[in-house]
């Protein structure tokens, strides 16, 4: 299975915003996802999608925070591409393009989120464990470059 990570063009902006609606479903989020047009129009903020045998598979929102950080503001791959690597390849692929600073966050809620990021994130990753109720857990890390 050839996978590839590729930057969503604005003619692509639909298809991220439908994958984009299904995974806010699965989270239990409702309402609209206001951030999502400044992925074309701001610098530092980058839409992927990820495909696999030119099927799209899943999408990522990656953000700079500043000149050393990036941060995962999204990331879903389609039940259907679950649970045979491909989020792992996904995963590595946009830290293997944004070499350095990573911030990313997970619900507390999200149990198999939690297990999954903390697969594929360097060791030694430094965490802020939930304090509260609906709280997030942050993870940082660096990824060196290719």
């Amino acid at each position: 299975m050839a996978f590839s990570l590729e930057q969503a063009s604005l003619a692509q902006r639909p298809l991220l915003a439908a994958m984009l609606s299904d995974c806010l479903r699965e989270l239990g989020v409702d309402g609209d996802y206001p951030y999502l047009p400044l992925y074309w129009r701001e610098a530092g903020r980058y839409p992927y999608l990820m495909l696999s045998d030119r099927q799209t598979a899943g999408f990522a929102l990656v953000r700079r925070l500043d000149s050393a950080t990036v941060e995962m503001a999204e990331f879903y791959i389609k039940p259907e591409w679950r649970r045979n690597g491909m989020g792992q390849r996904a995963a590595r692929a946009l830290f293997a393009r944004h070499p350095g600073g990573w911030s990313l966050s997970v619900s507390q809620d999200n149990p198999r989120g939690l297990a999954f990021w903390r697969s594929v994130v360097p060791a030694g990753a430094m965490t802020q464990p939930f304090s509260a109720p609906d709280a997030m857990m942050q993870l940082r890390f660096s990824s060196p470059p290719p």
